[in-house]
């Protein structure tokens, strides 16, 4: 007589599934929040470049990107510090006009 051919259990189709959707879902979700999903999972395991130097994520390749990162930066913080000073003097002229006003009120 011929046998019956056996069938996977459930559990075995389910870790059979799994086994392939996992690693999609996590592709997927990386490339969704922007990330290489690939190159996390090489560096999980061990495959991705190790190098000895600090990696700086705004430092790119090449030398000419790089200096204009760095102008960028420089003219950020030149920004910042006008700011800054912006702000003082709005401090100070307020605090004028309150002084003023209290003066003129108390005439």
């Amino acid at each position: 007589m011929a046998r019956k051919r056996k069938s996977l259990t459930p559990f075995a189709r389910l870790f059979i599934f799994l086994l392939f959707l996992t690693p999609i879902a996590y592709l997927g979700a990386s490339y969704y929040n922007g990330q290489d999903g690939i190159q996390n999972i090489k560096n999980f395991v061990g495959l991705g470049e190790k190098t000895d130097k600090q990696d700086k994520g705004y430092m790119r390749g090449d030398e000419k990107d790089n200096e204009e990162v760095l102008d960028a930066y420089k003219q950020i913080e030149d920004l910042k510090r006008r700011l800054r000073d912006k702000e003082e003097t709005i401090k100070q002229l307020k605090e004028e006009v309150q002084s003023l006003e209290t003066a003129e009120n108390s005439n």
